[in-house]
C-alpha cells in the first residue's frame, strides 16, 4: 500500500514512529560514540595507571638500591664487634620496616652478624643462619667479583640486585614463606679492599607500597576490580595485587608467584609487554573469555635499571570499568522503549480523535456541498425559467408597444378627420348664408345640401366605424394589459422562489437574493404601470362609447330632418328662408359637436401617447430583467462550479483522513446550460398617413397564458 494513500491515522502513527526511531537512532549513535570515547578514555587511564605504577616502583627501587651502599659505609657495620653490628642492623630494620633480614658476611662467606629483631621489634631466631657459609651464593660471588647490577649512565653502581623470589633465609627465620629480593653491596676498608658483603633481604613490601597506592587511585575512580601485576622479562609472575576482589589486603598465591609463566599465553598485550613495549588495549582473556581492558608498561626511567627486565600490567574487566556506561545504556534503551510505546499510544490516541473529528467535519462538508450543488442546480433551473419567461415577456411587451403605436396612428387619423369636419362645417354655414341671397339657386343648393348630408352621413358612419375599431383596439389593449398582469404575477412568483432558494443557499446566495429582490421590485413597478394603463383604457373606452352613441343619435336625427327638408324643398320653396335658417342653426350645432369630437380625439391622442411612453419604459425594464436573469444564470453556473470545487476539496480531505483507497465519495457538478441574451427592438417604419395594422397575432399554448417567444426571423423584431 502506498504510504501517501494511507489514512491519517497510519500517517500520524508512522510519523511518530519515524521521529522516535530517528531520534532513537541518533541518540543511540551519540550514546555509542560517548561510550567509545569513555572507553578510549578509560583505556588511556589504564596506560596512565601502568605508567604511574612504573614510576612508583622505580622510586622505591632507587631508594633501596642506595640503602645497602649506605649501610656498607656505616662504621658500626665495619666494627669487629658482633653486637655492635647487630645493634646497628636492628636499628636499620626498625627504621626502614621493609628489610626482614640484614646480613653481614665476611670475605670467606661466613656470617658475621644479622639482626635478631624483626622490623616490628620482635625477636627472631637467627642462630641457624650462623651455621651456614654463603660463599657459593649468587649474590655473594657477584659482589665479590665486582659483578654488580649497574647502569653507569644513570649513576647506578656498586649494588647487586637479586630478583624477586621466595627468600630462603627469611622463610627459615620466620618459619613461613616470605616473598622478597636482595640488595647486596661490598664492605670495604679504608684502603678500598673488600672485606665483606652486606645483603639487605627486602620483603616485597617495598614495591607493594607502589601497588597499593595505584590501586587506591583506581578504587577512587570506580575501578575496584582492577588487578595489578609484576612480571619478569621471561614472563614469570612475580607479584599480583589484589588477589581478592575489592580487598586491599596483600595475599600471596605461592602456586603462582615466581612459578607461573605467561609467555606462552596467546595474549597480545602480554606479548607486547614482554617485548618491552608500552601501551593499552582491549582484549579477550583466554581463560575467562571476558572482555578486558589492559594497560602495560616496561619498568624504566632514571631511577630504575631496565636490564632487570621488570614489566607491570594493570587490567580490569571491560564491563566492570564501563559498568556505569553500560547501566546508562540499559537505562537509555529502557526509557527509549517506554517513550516509543508512549509515543505510539499517544499517536494512536491523538490520530483516532483527530480522524474522528475531521471525518465528522468532512461528512458535514460533504452534506453541505451536496446541498449547495442541489441549490445551485435549482437556482440554475429557476434562472433559466426566469430568463425564458423574461424573454417571452419582452416579446409580448414589444408586440403590445407595436399595437399601441398603431392605435396612436389611428387616433391621430381620427383627429385629422375631425379637423376636416370643422372645415366642412364652416363651408356649410357659408353656403347657408349665400343661400339667403341666392334663392334662384335654391334647388341646386338643396341638391348640394342633400349631397352634403349624404356625405356627412357617410363620413359620420365611417367615423362611427373607425371609432368602433378604436374601441375594439382599446379592448384588445386591455386584454394585453391583463396578460402583462399575469406576467407580472409570474415574475413576482419567480422572484419569491428565487429569494427562497437564495435564503437556502446561505452565504453563497446573498448576491442572488439581491438580484431576486430587484426583479421583484421591477415586477411590482410593471404591475403598477399595467394597472394605470388598464384604468386609462377603461376611461377611454367609456368616453369613446359615449361620444359614439351621442353622435350616432344626433346624426340620425339630422339625417331624418335633412331628408324631410329636401323632399319638401320643391313644394315649399317659399319656406326656403325658414328652412335655411333652420339649416344654419343645425350646421352650427354640427360645428359645435364636431369641435367636441376633435377635442375628444386630441385627448385620446395624448392618452395613447402616454400609454406608448409607459410601454416603452416597460420594454426597457423588461430588457433589464432579461439581462439580470442572464447574469443570475451566470451566477448560478459559477455557484455550481464552486460547489464542484468544494466537493473535490471534500474528496481530498476524505483521502487524507481515510486514505485514497478508503474514499468512496464521488460528485459531479451539473453545469447549467448557457442562454443567449436576446434583445428585441421594433423595425423602423416608414412615415405614412395610413394606419398599418400588422395582422400577425402572438400564438399561445393551450391552457396557458405564457406568450410564445417569436422566432429570430420575425419581421417585427431584430436579434442583436
Amino acid at each position: 500500500m502506498n504510504f501517501l494513500n494511507s489514512s491519517l491515522r497510519v500517517k500520524l502513527i508512522s510519523l511518530s514512529l519515524g521521529i522516535c526511531i530517528l531520534l532513537g537512532s541518533t541518540s543511540t549513535g551519540i550514546l555509542k560514540h560517548i561510550i567509545n570515547e569513555q572507553q578510549d578514555g578509560h583505556l588511556d587511564d589504564f596506560s596512565v595507571y601502568s605508567d604511574t605504577l612504573n614510576d612508583s616502583i622505580s622510586a622505591q627501587f632507587y631508594e633501596r638500591y642506595g640503602d645497602v651502599q649506605a649501610f656498607a659505609m656505616n662504621p658500626d657495620i665495619k666494627s669487629n664487634k658482633r653486637q655492635t653490628i647487630i645493634d646497628a642492623l636492628n636499628q636499620y630494620a626498625a627504621l626502614y620496616g621493609i628489610y626482614d633480614l640484614i646480613m653481614v658476611v665476611d670475605a670467606k662467606g661466613n656470617l658475621v652478624a644479622v639482626n635478631n629483631k624483626a622490623p616490628d621489634g620482635k625477636d627472631i631466631q637467627v642462630q641457624g643462619l650462623y651455621k651456614k657459609n654463603y660463599a657459593n651464593t649468587e649474590w655473594f660471588t657477584s659482589v665479590m667479583n665486582d659483578k654488580t647490577t649497574d647502569a653507569k649512565d644513570k649513576g647506578f653502581t656498586g649494588t647487586y640486585f637479586e630478583s624477586v623470589q621466595i627468600d630462603p633465609y627469611t622463610t627459615e627465620v620466620f618459619s613461613e614463606n616470605r616473598l622478597g629480593n636482595s640488595f647486596s653491596a661490598a664492605i670495604k676498608d679504608s684502603t678500598g679492599k673488600t672485606i665483606g658483603v652486606v645483603t639487605n633481604r627486602a620483603g616485597s613490601r617495598w614495591f607493594e607500597v607502589a601497588f597499593k597506592e595505584v590501586y587506591k587511585s583506581l578504587k577512587k575512580t570506580d575501578n575496584p576490580s582492577s588487578i595489578l601485576s609484576l612480571y619478569q622479562k621471561d614472563g614469570t609472575l612475580l607479584f599480583q595485587y589484589p588477589l581478592k576482589k575489592g580487598s586491599e589486603d596483600v595475599v600471596y598465591d605461592w602456586n603462582r608467584f615466581t612459578k607461573e609463566n605467561v609467555s606462552k599465553i596467546e595474549n597480545s598485550a602480554i606479548k607486547e609487554m614482554l617485548s618491552g613495549k608500552t601501551g593499552s588495549k582491549f582484549l579477550v582473556d583466554p581463560k575467562t573469555k571476558m572482555d578486558m581492558m589492559v594497560g602495560y608498561d616496561l619498568v624504566s626511567g632514571p631511577k630504575f635499571i631496565e636490564s632487570i627486565g621488570w614489566s607491570v600490567m594493570v587490567e580490569d574487566s571491560k564491563q566492570e570499568v564501563i559498568v556505569d556506561l553500560l547501566t546508562a545504556q540499559k537505562i537509555f534503551y529502557f526509557i527509549y522503549s517506554i517513550v516509543m510505546l508512549i509515543s505510539v499510544f499517544l499517536a494512536y490516541w491523538f490520530s483516532s480523535i483527530l480522524s474522528k473529528k475531521i471525518s465528522a467535519i468532512s461528512e458535514q462538508l460533504a452534506d453541505g456541498s451536496t446541498q449547495v450543488a442541489d441549490a445551485s442546480q435549482k437556482i440554475s433551473n429557476s434562472s433559466n425559467s426566469l430568463s425564458e419567461s423574461t424573454t417571452e415577456q419582452a416579446s409580448a411587451i414589444q408586440e403590445t408597444a407595436s399595437s399601441i403605436e398603431e392605435v396612436s396612428a389611428m387616433v391621430k387619423k381620427s383627429s385629422e378627420n375631425a379637423q376636416e369636419s370643422i372645415v366642412v362645417s364652416g363651408q356649410s354655414r357659408k353656403s347657408a348664408e349665400n343661400g339667403q341671397q341666392a334663392v334662384l339657386e335654391m334647388i341646386d343648393s338643396i341638391k348640394k345640401i342633400s349631397q352634403s348630408n349624404q356625405s356627412i352621413v357617410t363620413r359620420v358612419e365611417e367615423g362611427n366605424q373607425q371609432i368602433s375599431e378604436i374601441v375594439k383596439v382599446i379592448s384588445e389593449i386591455e386584454n394585453k394589459t391583463k396578460v402583462i398582469n399575469d406576467i407580472v404575477f409570474q415574475t413576482k412568483l419567480l422572484s419569491f422562489n428565487a429569494s427562497v432558494e437564495a435564503a437556502r443557499a446561505g452565504e453563497h446566495g446573498k448576491g442572488f437574493a439581491v438580484v431576486a429582490e430587484e426583479v421583484g421590485n421591477l415586477a411590482a413597478m410593471s404591475g403598477n404601470a399595467a394597472k394605470e394603463i388598464s384604468a386609462m383604457l377603461e376611461s377611454s373606452i367609456k368616453k369613446v362609447e359615449d361620444i359614439v352613441n351621442e353622435t350616432k343619435s344626433r346624426v340620425q336625427g339630422l339625417v331624418v330632418e335633412s331628408k324631410s327638408s329636401v323632399e319638401e324643398g320643391t313644394e315649399i320653396a317659399e319656406k326656403c328662408g325658414k328652412a335655411l335658417s333652420e339649416i344654419f342653426g343645425t350646421v352650427q350645432e354640427v360645428d359645435r359637436m364636431v369641435n367636441e369630437i376633435s377635442l375628444a380625439s386630441n385627448e385620446q391622442s395624448q392618452g395613447v401617447s402616454e400609454i406608448n411612453k409607459a410601454m416603452n419604459q416597460l420594454n426597457q425594464v423588461t430588457q433589464q430583467n432579461s439581462s439580470i436573469s442572464q447574469e443570475t444564470a451566470g451566477f448560478a453556473q459559477s455557484l455550481s462550479t464552486q460547489s464542484k470545487t468544494l466537493k473535490n476539496m471534500v474528496d481530498e480531505l476524505f483521502g487524507v483522513v481515510n486514505g485514497t483507497h478508503h474514499s468512496t465519495h464521488s460528485y459531479t457538478a451539473v453545469e447549467p446550460k448557457s442562454n443567449k441574451i436576446i434583445q428585441f427592438k421594433p423595425k423602423e417604419k416608414k412615415q405614412t398617413s395610413k394606419v398599418q395594422v400588422i395582422d400577425q397575432p402572438l400564438t399561445k399554448t393551450a391552457g396557458s397564458t405564457d406568450t410564445v417567444v417569436p422566432q429570430n426571423d420575425d419581421p417585427r423584431f431584430q436579434d442583436i
